[in-house]
């Protein structure tokens, strides 16, 4: 869509920026970690564990879709 357009490139000024970045976690890998999280009694949030790829992974990850 239109719109969809739009998002993607600014979106895409914003992880060239360095203020976001792509996360490859899956909709189960994310209800595991908030679980784990609230468990411990912790407020949940994302661990960020996307940061630690490096910018051949991101790229491979993204090629592949």
């Amino acid at each position: 869509s239109e719109r969809g357009d739009i998002y993607k490139k600014y979106a895409q000024q914003l992880v060239d920026m360095g203020h976001a970045f792509p996360c490859f976690c899956t909709a189960e890998e994310l209800d595991q970690m908030r679980a784990e999280q609230q468990a411990k009694g912790e407020t949940p949030r994302y661990d960020g564990r996307a940061l630690l790829l490096t910018k051949e992974e991101v790229q491979r990850r993204l090629d592949a879709g």
